[in-house]
């Protein structure tokens, strides 16, 4: 039977803060990602020019559409004035059988 373990755990992010500013922190937390899928599909294709950008534009468009998820929610909570929790944390596991 195949189990995780969790073998660390880093806290990154623990703050209350106005909605505004969460929104600008979680925006670019998603950008990050965004970025990356691209180089690498640039980084990829310079090698060779018969690779696929489908797989690339897929995971961009998941988190295309969750920032945009996101940024919705938080234009409401700003307007409405909420504070809003963010936690990141990191998690490392590990597969065993």
């Amino acid at each position: 039977m195949k189990m995780q373990i969790e073998i660390a755990d880093k806290q990154l992010i623990q703050d209350n803060l106005q909605a505004e500013d969460a929104k600008e922190v979680i925006l670019s937390m998603i950008d990050g990602p965004i970025k990356y899928y691209n180089s690498q599909f640039l980084k990829h294709w310079e090698k060779d020019h018969s690779i696929s950008r489908e797989t690339y534009d897929q995971k961009v468009a998941v988190l295309k559409e969750k920032k945009k998820e996101i940024y919705e929610m938080l234009e409401q909570a700003s307007k409405e004035g909420f504070e809003v929790s963010v936690s990141v944390n990191l998690v490392q596991k590990e597969e065993v059988y």
